[in-house]
């Protein structure tokens, strides 16, 4: 049985998906404030994906964001999304040389594309995917977002309108 440690700094506050040999993996925060996973594995090599997870994918992403947007009172303290929504999008395969292998994963800024990650191991590494892309789904609920809460906003301002000419407070 072979064993891998990896080591992945710069996570930063966005939401990954991690996932080794297509099994999503919980990693655990050290003392220095990078997360560490060790793998276990009967395979020569490992495959490892890092994915970035947008808030606007999720499944009832219109149903919680206005709902927010109401309790937030119309906005004001409501959480503000970035606006560029880019997707980090990683994946690479790591030959096993040792029975005790390490692999260090430097997670870099979101920028369109640049690579969004640096590897460094004593195994041999074959990148297959290393990306910053715009996520154009994610993009096209932001508009739509922004449109409905355009929307929401000027009914709230006609509702208050016509109740201030009928309750006679003018």
């Amino acid at each position: 049985m072979k064993n891998l440690k990896v080591k992945i700094t710069g996570v930063g506050k966005q939401n990954y998906l991690i996932s080794i040999d297509e099994k999503p993996v919980q990693l655990k925060k050290n003392s220095f404030g990078s997360y560490e996973h060790d793998a276990q594995t009967e395979k020569d090599s490992v495959n490892i994906k890092i994915k970035t997870v947008h808030e606007m994918n999720s499944k009832y992403w219109f149903l919680t964001n206005i709902f927010f947007f109401i309790i937030s009172i119309f906005g004001i303290f409501d959480y503000r999304f970035p606006k560029r929504c880019l997707s980090n999008s990683f994946e690479t395969n790591v030959k096993l040389a040792n029975e005790q292998s390490e692999i260090n994963i430097s997670l870099l800024p979101s920028q369109l594309g640049r690579p969004c990650a640096e590897v460094k191991s004593e195994c041999e590494v074959q990148e297959v995917k290393n990306a910053c892309e715009q996520d154009l789904v994610a993009l096209k609920r932001m508009k739509t977002l922004r449109i409905t809460k355009g929307i929401l906003w000027i009914a709230l301002i006609i509702a208050g309108i016509v109740l201030a000419f009928t309750t006679n407070i003018i």
